[in-house]
């Protein structure tokens, strides 16, 4: 008999989900396809005051302000429009000492120094760095393209060819190390530094730090999708998840041309 889980008052057999509730430890899931969990989407220029995580973790995020929602906005696809002044806010946990964070946005270059993709702390108004418990995935240089994960004083990056063009961007923590890539064809590299010790996460921010008082942190540019894990993935679910995200915004020509999802989508999103 194959595994049924209720998930939106409906119920769902395994083999049904989507690609990313079946890779284990996903806590939050922001689809601009889907920002209100729905299945219904928004129309062009509507606002969002909620984006709904659809992890089943209930980790919703509230904006500052509405955000308005662009039906083409990134690579003729749905996406939440940033200017700087808008972010959202919302409630998770980690206490693992792994993560791994995947996101599809462009970036313009009129981002802050130290814009934020995500951050993560404990809270609102406290910050996201200089503390081994949080963590933030960011834009590490003013006036320059590199994004990468920021821990403790600690971080390492990789720059993408062009501003305002999506990428795919991820992080990762695996205990000992952290990691950084950006999915940007047969140039694509992994970075890392080393970065250990458990996290204790309960807050997040997206386009912002989560000390929202920082002038230096907002985003400025097009977010499309978040997936965020309390695991370091394997590098088969990391290439499983990299597959479904890359086809799913038509960005499949980032990949790798040795990628084992470059001319094949791995399945359901």
């Amino acid at each position: 008999m194959p595994l049924v889980f209720y998930n939106n008052n409906n119920l769902t057999r395994w083999g049904d989900l989507p690609l990313p509730n079946k890779v284990t430890g996903l806590i939050l899931w922001m689809d601009a396809n889907d920002p209100n969990n729905t299945g219904v989407q928004p129309s062009d220029g509507s606002t969002i005051s909620k984006w709904y995580d659809k992890s089943r973790g209930g980790c919703n995020a509230t904006a500052n302000t509405p955000i308005t929602y662009n039906t083409t906005g990134l690579n003729s696809k749905p996406a939440l429009t940033f200017t700087n002044t808008q972010w959202l806010t919302g409630s998770i946990s980690n206490t693992n000492n792994t993560m791994t964070i995947f996101v599809v946005c462009s970036m313009n270059s009129l981002s802050k120094a130290a814009a934020r993709i995500i951050g993560f702390s404990n809270g609102a108004g406290v910050k996201d760095y200089n503390n081994g418990s949080f963590m933030s995935f960011y834009r590490l240089i003013s006036n320059n393209k590199n994004i990468g994960p920021y821990r403790n004083g600690v971080s390492t990056s990789q720059s993408p060819p062009s501003y305002s063009t999506p990428y795919l961007f991820e992080c990762w923590f695996d205990g000992a190390n952290e990691y950084a890539t950006v999915q940007k064809g047969n140039t694509t590299s992994i970075t890392n530094a080393a970065s250990s010790g458990n996290f204790a996460i309960t807050y997040y921010t997206i386009g912002n730090n989560p000390d929202t008082s920082d002038n230096n942190a907002n985003f400025y540019g097009f977010m499309s999708e978040i997936l965020v894990y309390n695991t370091s993935l394997s590098t088969t679910d990391r290439q499983k998840i990299e597959g479904y995200l890359s086809w799913k915004w038509g960005i499949q020509g980032n990949l790798p041309s040795t990628h084992p999802y470059y001319s094949v989508s791995p399945g359901y999103y």
